[in-house]
């Protein structure tokens, strides 16, 4: 597959995935009322679960063993997690921007970061065949 037809997957996958890390986020921030911070990292934990289970099948359709492909998901997911967090604290806690907008730049950057890590790392088959 090539890299603008996985990107474009990737896209497509990403964006319901960010639906539901917004969804959760404003959910918990703006009705529930809980801190910015760990109501945008509960939206990037639960939109992780279904984007590494969308891109495995559909953006790479991965043949690399589930178990060793999930491992290196968690990695990159936490990592991307903490960039997350840390750029939108910067923004926002200590820049003082608005949460959408803090979230919506901090989204960009983790964007770059899993596909990358997902074309490159996670879902190669060679380094991950049984």
């Amino acid at each position: 597959m090539n890299a603008r037809h996985s990107f474009i997957k990737f896209l497509i996958v990403g964006s319901l995935a960010t639906a539901i890390h917004y969804s959760v986020f404003y959910g918990l921030y703006r009705i529930a009322g809980l801190p910015a911070v760990p109501s945008t990292s509960a939206g990037f934990a639960a939109s992780a679960v279904f984007n590494f289970a969308a891109n495995y099948r559909f953006t790479f359709r991965s043949r690399a063993r589930w178990d060793m492909a999930a491992l290196r998901y968690v990695l990159i997911a936490g990592i991307g997690l903490l960039i997350n967090a840390l750029i939108f604290s910067a923004l926002h806690e200590w820049g003082g921007l608005g949460s959408s907008y803090s979230q919506l730049l901090a989204t960009g950057v983790v964007l770059v970061w899993n596909y990358l890590g997902g074309k490159y790392f996670i879902f190669r088959y060679k380094e991950l065949k049984a």
